[in-house]
């Protein structure tokens, strides 16, 4: 058991008791960057120094540890050292340390807050998370040594539940020399960023264990980056035999990606690491009482960006395993699944989604101006004299030729007429009726000459002088009629 859990069991046997976040109202605090001590927290126009924030906000109920129902939320902006210090003079060297219980969190939605830290005792850790949560956050040491971030969490003792530290889309970028994150007991970390960038002997994460085989530390969706020349990525210590999980994780360091340490004593049964969908650069540095099991998924560090993030051709993309702990975003708020299945890592590749395809817009209907109606008569010229016609041409078998001229293409009609005999007497209201004795039709098909051939039978046209009209119809393709006659005598 280590220290802090021999505390923890001490203070459930002096009597505190703990109760899950269902079981008590909620309250919340806000803090900002530069706050002050004498502000009341409660409101975002009110929020004051995060260390009062903190120091104000209850984690108990009539005696009560109340687990996770007790919220410090920070407004976005950088945090300092003396946003601790100027609201809880108590607080030492820097450390920022949570009350048992605590939610800690950046804005929902809002730009992650930032905290910046320098402790002067390089053992001390940045921001300390017991049996609590801290999510939504940027923590930064700028110490050359000691870890960054510790989750210690404890597993149910008598009639209390268990007690989770949870890390959940935090960026840590540890000191140089220094380890991002030291995971105790029951905690987990979750689609996180884990980076310690430089010095020779960093380490992304260190791990113990305790002395109860259920405190399993989980690490879920998450990525580890170790940039020291010689460091690794996963630095575990174990003092029992016990597993650690791994789960949709990268793994990436310059020398190896996963070594084990053993703490003195060595180990003298079975550790084990389980790994699923967990992705290594290089094998793992494994002693002899410890054990790797599931298959690891081999990536190339080069397909992930400067942030981490998998790039188009990354072997991370869509090779994760759906887990209960994983939550449904990532480290930047994104959906967690994009393709087909959880990315390995923090971040989820965001596949694009094709634009929808524009519904075309209906071709305009041609506004089509029709000609305007052809309203004028055709033109027609006779060419000759048509005064007389001799009756035995135009009985003959040549008949008589008429030479016309037009302006348009049009049908021609040529009748010799008669006027009809008179009505009897009585029949009032009657007229004498026209008689055609002969007719010759032709058509043009443009303007210009036309000739057409009149014959009439003899027997038609009786003897001796014959008063009558040469009657000429002309009708183009639009219905336009001219009548032209003429008066003529056949003799």
């Amino acid at each position: 058991m280590t220290p802090r859990a021999r505390a923890a069991a001490l203070a459930l046997a002096s009597g505190v008791a703990l109760i899950g976040a269902g079981d008590a109202a909620a309250d919340e605090r806000f803090a900002t960057p530069g706050g002050t001590a004498v502000a009341d927290c409660l409101t975002e126009a009110t929020a004051c120094a995060l260390g009062k924030a903190i120091k104000d906000t209850p984690n108990t109920s009539g005696g009560t540890i109340v687990f996770g129902a007790h919220t410090v939320t920070m407004l976005p902006g950088d945090y300092t050292q003396q946003d601790i210090l100027t609201g809880d003079p108590g607080s030492f060297a820097g450390e920022l340390d949570l009350k048992t219980g605590m939610i800690l969190r950046g804005k929902p939605g809002a730009t992650k807050p930032t905290f910046t830290f320098a402790p002067t005792n390089n053992l001390l850790h940045a921001l300390r998370v017991r049996a609590g949560v801290a999510r939504d956050m940027i923590i930064r040491r700028t110490g050359s040594t000691g870890v960054t971030v510790e989750a210690e969490g404890f597993i149910a003792a008598g009639s209390f539940p268990d007690l989770p530290a949870i890390l959940d889309r935090v960026i840590v970028e540890a000191g140089t020399d220094g380890a991002g994150v030291q995971l105790d007991g029951l905690a987990t970390i979750s689609n996180s960023l884990i980076r310690q960038t430089g010095g020779t002997a960093g380490l992304g994460l260190s791990v113990s264990t305790g002395s109860d085989v259920r405190q399993v530390p989980r690490v879920v969706g998450s990525t580890i980056l170790s940039d020291g020349t010689a460091a690794s990525v996963l630095f575990g210590t174990f003092t029992t035999p016990t597993r650690v999980d791994f789960v949709n994780t990268a793994l990436r360091g310059t020398k190896e990606d996963l070594a084990f340490v053993a703490t003195s004593p060595t180990p003298t049964g079975q550790t084990t690491l389980a790994t699923q969908a967990t992705a290594f650069r290089t094998p793992a540095t494994v002693p002899a009482g410890a054990s790797v099991t599931g298959t690891p998924v081999a990536f190339d560090p080069a397909t992930l960006d400067a942030t981490g993030a998998p790039t188009a051709s990354s072997a991370l993309i869509d090779k994760g395993v759906a887990a209960p702990d994983l939550g449904v975003v990532d480290l930047l708020g994104n959906a967690r699944t994009s393709g087909t299945a959880p990315d390995i890592g923090a971040y989820e590749f965001q596949v694009p989604v094709p634009a929808p395809t524009p519904t075309p817009t209906p071709a305009a209907t041609p506004v089509v101006s029709l000609p305007a109606p052809d309203k004028t008569a055709p033109k027609l010229g006779i060419a000759g004299s048509l005064k007389s016609i001799k009756r035995s041409k135009l009985s003959s078998k040549k008949g008589i030729s008429f030479n016309f001229t037009l302006d348009e293409a049009a049908t021609v009609v040529v009748e010799l007429v008669v006027k009809g005999k008179k009505p009897k007497k009585g029949k009032k209201g009657k007229k004498a009726k026209d008689k055609v004795l002969g007719t010759a039709t032709g058509k043009a098909s443009a303007a210009g000459v036309l000739a057409l051939t009149l014959k009439i039978k003899a027997s038609k046209l009786g003897k001796g002088k014959l008063k009558a009209t040469l009657r000429f119809t002309v009708t183009d393709a639009s219905g336009n009629t001219t009548v032209v006659t003429k008066p003529t005598t056949v003799g």
